[in-house]
């Protein structure tokens, strides 16, 4: 069955997202936890104060300054996937389908990436219409399901008439829960030309060029 919408993850789909520098600076054995506290961002259930403070007395090896942790935030958000960006803007140019991104990320995050890459923002609006759903804004990540139903009645696609690309196994089993096809759910693998070949194929199967 011919789809008619492509659905895309942004980090590590689209742009690299780098969080080394994060993690330099936990202490030991803290980093699960910490990704909890970055999880709970992301739903927008704390904001950055209130993570920042939680980081400090918790999981970082030393006091950080709200101006050092911004700016080890914003170099987190690397470079565009160049392999991907070219083949949506392909896929758009050529009229293969409509474009919808979903992603998990915080307002602080998100809005930086808009800030360094408006290019691939540009990818997802059509005149006035921004076609993206962010999890904080919603109060819900990929993994809770809730996310993809809210995309669905807010974008206004159909999951039985859509793929779906990401580079988490967890959001691809939740995407079919929601009602994606298990054959229309695409786990990508930034830096793997073999990967990349195979996402091309995927779109080829799926979207038929014209």
């Amino acid at each position: 069955m011919k789809k008619t919408t492509l659905c895309v993850d942004l980090g590590n789909v689209l742009i690299r997202f780098d969080a080394t520098s994060t993690k330099s600076l936990l202490k030991d054995g803290v980093l699960e936890d910490f990704l909890s506290c970055c999880l709970q961002f992301d739903r927008g259930n704390i904001n950055l104060t209130e993570m920042l403070r939680e980081a400090n007395e918790q999981y970082f090896s030393h006091h950080v300054p709200r101006t050092d942790f911004i700016a080890v935030l914003a170099q987190s958000i690397r470079e565009i996937n160049q392999p991907m960006f070219y083949e949506i803007l392909r896929f758009k140019e050529r009229g293969r389908g409509e474009l919808k991104m979903i992603t998990d990320n915080n307002p602080f995050c998100f809005e930086m990436t808009v800030l360094k890459f408006p290019q691939v923002f540009e990818l997802f609006r059509d005149n006035e219409k921004e076609n993206w759903i962010v999890s904080w804004e919603k109060k819900s990540l990929k993994r809770d399901v809730t996310l993809f139903h809210r995309a669905f009645s807010d974008l206004g696609f159909s999951p039985k008439e859509a793929v779906f690309v990401d580079d988490l196994p967890i959001n691809i089993e939740s995407a079919k829960k929601a009602g994606f096809c298990a054959s229309a759910c695409f786990l990508y693998k930034l830096d793997d030309q073999k990967n990349q070949r195979q996402f091309e194929k995927f779109l080829n199967k799926h979207f038929p060029p014209k």
